[in-house]
This record gives structure tokens, sequence and C-alpha cells, in this order.
């Protein structure tokens, strides 16, 4: 990839991260209520609940009765209105209704919606009237049959709880990102992330996890990368979306959806969301590549260095014996089998530290293929002052990650007599390993 290349991905990237941000303002800022409706705008009333009486308390479980056709789900929040205490109306005769609290939706069924309210400013009575919080153009739009299977299924306490969830970006048929594509996405999580019943990942930060492991869209992301998200983002599901002409005409684009459940590891069934194209931006540049993707499989690799592993009868990938003497000076000669051997690691020219243990040097996501270890082994005298007594020993190993799979390099050093041996050795982790493993 030329300079040039990088640098305009760098910048239509930060283009993505900075719409990501005004987003990211949308879905935090929560419309305050409507003070003000009529009783032709709202959508249901208050009747009886748990309790066999007119007046209603916060805390008071109630049924609500819809007079017009909504899509409700638990989580919901309604908003409670009563006429106003003169009695007003407007010029087609409605009445006037003042806001007075607020209840959320706790269970919904064929027969019936149960609310518990949550607030009030006063004392509430059966028959009062109830509307969404929710911002019309999302109380019951092209996603909300979707959103509703995942609350269904994952939302555990509609009063407490919200579903934390990651979605990065919406894909065409081969994973690039394209203008058509980015409006759709706006629209998508604009409309999943505006509910109560969801918590999204900050957009910029789920770019920037994509940005470190290389991969230009959310197509590349793997198992171990959806490992990471539950991990270190505390995501439950990860949702990703590709778009295509539902036909030959291209009038419709058909919107398909796949949900990872991150804590079982495992992919929810997918659905297909059907959406007017007319109903997005129709521009000749819809087609327009932003970010493009490359199908380049990641896989987990975990280097380590292990000074006390036994090698007798070990068959190993790399084995270097190092006669000392060819590089440490003779007057130093006596001090060969006293000393240790120090390590440099270095991964495709990056410079590795080690843990605080100083036994763990990488663990994490990387591209899978060929890649290159750089050692640079110092024999250095112990003491108080460690004192190398020669030069580094640099010795290069190439070694090859399979995508989706986990690999563990192991490095041993040993001092043998007058010989360093140096061993490099790759293995697939098996899978009960991977559980307790922190991915960094």
């Amino acid at each position: 990839m030329t300079m040039k290349t990088d640098i305009k991905t760098n910048w239509i990237v930060r283009l993505i991260l900075a719409a990501g941000i005004l987003l990211l303002f949308t879905w935090n800022v929560q419309a305050e209520p409507s003070l003000i409706k009529t009783e032709e705008e709202v959508k249901g009333h208050l009747e009886i609940g748990e309790k066999e009486t007119s007046l209603l308390a916060v805390g008071d479980r109630v049924k609500i009765l819809f007079d017009k056709e909504v899509a409700v789900m638990p989580g919901d929040r309604m908003e409670i209105y009563e006429p106003t205490k003169t009695g007003m109306e407007d010029e087609k005769g409605n009445k006037i209704l003042a806001h007075v609290g607020r209840l959320v939706i706790t269970d919904v069924s064929d027969t019936k919606v149960i609310g518990k309210l949550e607030q009030a400013s006063k004392e509430l009575f059966v028959g009062s009237y109830v509307d969404y919080s929710l911002p019309e153009n999302l109380q019951a739009d092209r996603y909300s049959g979707y959103f509703k299977t995942l609350v269904n299924t994952y939302l555990k306490d509609p009063e407490r709880d919200s579903i934390k969830v990651a979605i990065m970006d919406v894909n065409d048929e081969e994973g690039n990102i394209t203008r058509l594509s980015e409006d759709v996405f706006k629209e998508f999580s604009t409309s999943l992330c505006g509910r109560p019943q969801f918590t999204c990942v900050k957009r910029e930060e789920l770019l920037s996890l994509l940005q470190v492991h290389d991969i230009p869209t959310s197509r590349g992301v793997g198992r171990y990368l959806r490992r990471k998200l539950f991990q270190k983002n505390g995501a439950l599901l990860l949702i990703t979306a590709s778009i295509k002409p539902e036909a030959k005409k291209g009038e419709n684009l058909l919107i398909n959806v796949a949900t990872y459940d991150l804590k079982d590891d495992r992919k929810m069934q997918d659905i297909a969301i059907i959406a007017p194209k007319k109903e997005f931006a129709t521009k000749a540049e819809d087609d327009e590549i932003i970010v493009k993707n490359r199908d380049a499989k990641q896989g987990l690799l975990k280097i380590t260095l292990n000074r006390k592993a036994p090698l007798n009868g070990r068959r190993v990938d790399n084995l270097f014996m190092i006669p000392l003497e060819d590089f440490v000076p003779k007057n130093q000669w006596k001090y060969i089998p006293e000393s240790i051997l120090n390590v440099e690691v270095q991964l495709d020219g990056k410079v590795l530290k080690p843990s605080d243990q100083g036994t763990l040097y990488y663990n994490d996501i990387i591209n899978g293929g060929h890649h290159s270890l750089l050692l640079s082994v110092t024999p250095t005298i112990q003491g108080k002052s460690e004192l190398p007594l020669s030069r580094a020993i640099d010795k290069t190993i190439l070694l090859n990650v399979p995508g989706d799979v986990g690999t563990e390099t192991e490095i041993v050093l040993k001092i043998f007599g007058k010989q360093a041996i140096v061993v490099v050795d790759s293995n697939r982790i098996k899978e009960q390993a991977l559980l307790p493993i922190d991915i960094q």
C-alpha cells in the first residue's frame, strides 16, 4: 500500500469517526417529553392494574389499552397526560392534555400490556392518557420487529437494564462501506441507539479497534475480535449488516442483519429487512466506496518466554545452537556458564515489551499469514549491575499464523556449557485453553 493511499484511508476514517461522534450525540441526548398534547395525538390510556383503585402512584402497575396500532415492547417508556384543569380544547374539539408522569412497559403479551409508573408530578387517575417517549419516526419503523426480538431474548429487567450492543458499520455485498451503506447505517444505528432498551458502544471506540488490528470494515471481524468486544468493551451483542439490491431494477434494498451473542460466542439467526431505496440518498455517487474491504482473516497470537522448559526429546520448529565463544571475548569465557540470556523481541519490526512477570510478550489478534519475529539475544553476567558479555545475537524467524486459529509461540532460552540454545516453537492453542485467556 502506498503512502498516498494510507493518507487517503486515514482521512476517510477520520471523517467516519467524526460522523460517528455526531451520531453518538444523537443517541445519547434523550428528547424532553412534550408538555402539551391533544387527545387526538396520544396512543392509549391507563386501566386498573394490580391496585383495585382509580388513584395511582409511583411504583403501581397498570394495564394500558391502546386506541391505535402500536409496536410496543418491554422497556419502552410512555409519557402520561391528563386534561388541563381548565378543560381546554383545540379548534377541533379535542381535549388539551398536560404532561403529568412517565411509565415503563414491563410485560407485553397477546392479551395485555402492563406498565409500571416511574414518575408522577401528582396523584394519577385511571383513564389518564399515554403516548410514546420515542420520537414518532422511531415508534414503529422498519427495524422495530427485529429490536423486539432482541429485547424479548436478552432484556432481563425492563425497568433497570439495557442491552449493550456494538454496531460498527453497514457494508455492501463486497464488504465495502459505500455512501449508500453509510446512510443505511445512520438510520439503523439512530433507531437502535435511540431506544432505552439498548446501550451502544461508542463508534469511535469500535473504529479505533478495527484500525489497531488493521481491519478496514466489520466484514473482517472474526471470533477473536468478537471475544475482545465482549471482554474489553462489555458488549453483549455484535450487530453487522450488509445491503444489496432486492431485485434487478434495484428499487428496493435488502438489508441483511446478522447478530452475534458475544457471551456465548454464537450467531443468532440472520434476518432480512426490505427498504425502498428512494427513502435513502439516490445520487449517482451512492456506490462510491468510502472504505474498501480486505478479506484478511484474523488469528490470535500469543508469544511467551520460558527459560525452564525441558527440551530433551521435544520436537520444535526452530532450534539454534550458538557457540558463545565466537561472540564473547576470550577473557570473559569463564563467565559464560553462569550468565543468562537476555532477549529483545520484535514482531514485524515492533519491539514487544514483556509483561510484569517477564514471560508474556504478546497476546492479541493479528492478521493471518506470515509474520517476522526477530530475537536479539544477549549473554549477560548477573550481578548488582548486569554486564553484557557480547553484542546482541540476532535471529529472525518467519511465523505463519492461520486465520481464525489461536497460535502460541514459545521462546525458550538456555545456556548449555558454552553454547546458547534458542528455541522458537509454535503450536495451535486448544479450544478449551482459550477460555481463560484475557486478550490484551
